[in-house]
C-alpha cells in the first residue's frame, strides 16, 4: 500500500524537477540584457517574434553568439555582444549571448 502511494506521487516530483530550459531562458531574458545599437551585420532578422523564440531561435542556430530583441523582433549575431553593439539607452533592443551554462547580459564574453 504504501509503495503505490509512493508511485502516484513520482510524476509529480519528476514534473517539479526538471524545468524546461525555455522556461530558464524566458525568465533570464526578461531580467538581464543591456541596451545599445548594433552594427548592422545579423545571421537573421525576424520579425513577430517572442523573446523566448528568440532565444530559441539563437540555441538552434550554430553559428549564433549572441541575439537582441526589441519591438518584436529578433536579431541573431554570429559575434560575441561586445563586439557587435555599441551601448545607447535610446534604443528598443536588449542584447544577450550565450554560454555552456546559459544567458549572460553584455559586455562580458
Amino acid at each position: 500500500m504504501h509503495l503505490l502511494k509512493g508511485l502516484s506521487a513520482a510524476p509529480l516530483l519528476l514534473q517539479a524537477t526538471f524545468a524546461s530550459p525555455t522556461q530558464h531562458d524566458e525568465r533570464s531574458a526578461f531580467t538581464c540584457g543591456s541596451v545599445g545599437y548594433d552594427q548592422g551585420k545579423f545571421l537573421l532578422n525576424k520579425p513577430e517574434c517572442t523573446i523566448a523564440q528568440c532565444s530559441d531561435l539563437c540555441k538552434e542556430n550554430p553559428n549564433c553568439k549572441s541575439y537582441g530583441y526589441g519591438k518584436r523582433i529578433c536579431r541573431l549575431y554570429s559575434k560575441c555582444v561586445k563586439d557587435t553593439v555599441k551601448p545607447g539607452k535610446g534604443s528598443p533592443y536588449s542584447y544577450y549571448y550565450y554560454t555552456q551554462v546559459g544567458i549572460v547580459a553584455y559586455p562580458v564574453c
